[in-house]
């Protein structure tokens, strides 16, 4: 399981870096911005910063006698995220337009998926967790979001 985890985290590494590199070329504030998440988002990985964030609020939890019964909390605050990124990603759509609304959507994407993990519901995590070849469905997912960006980071190259 270890080595899944490392080849998972060094994928998610790579691509977001590769992808903010792709990104931060074109010199532009809103494609300089997304690159500085992208960084962030790979400093998260490399830390393992969301996963700590977990286990500190398991521990308050926990230390205050509330971890029995915690789901419908996990559940709550999944919500309340998945509500606040969905609202931006509305904005997003509403205000970008082109390859630029594609990038964002898709950093808003990623983001609510790294809160996903941070709340990390059981079921989830299983999900996010199962390896498909040498790396975790998560790795898939940040590849995949990469992917989105330097195509969309490329596009606009060109226009």
């Amino acid at each position: 399981m270890a080595h899944l985890a490392h080849s998972t985290n060094t994928l998610g590494i790579a691509a977001l870096l590769i992808a903010a590199m792709v990104a931060g070329s074109l010199g532009r504030k809103d494609w300089l911005a997304i690159a500085a998440i992208l960084v962030a988002m790979a400093l998260v990985i490399a830390t393992g910063a969301h996963w700590m964030l977990h286990d500190t609020v398991r521990t308050m939890l926990m230390n205050n006698g509330a971890y029995v019964g915690h789901a419908g909390l996990q559940v709550a605050i999944m919500v309340a995220v998945l509500l606040a990124v969905g609202v931006a990603g509305v904005r997003i759509a509403l205000s970008r337009h082109g390859a630029r609304r594609w990038a964002w959507l898709t950093v808003m994407a990623l983001i609510a998926l790294f809160c996903v993990q941070a709340i990390s519901i059981h079921g989830i995590d299983g999900l996010l967790g199962r390896g498909i070849g040498p790396v975790m469905v998560v790795g898939w997912a940040w590849l995949a979001g990469a992917a989105v960006i330097i195509l969309a980071a490329l596009h606009a190259r060109l226009r």
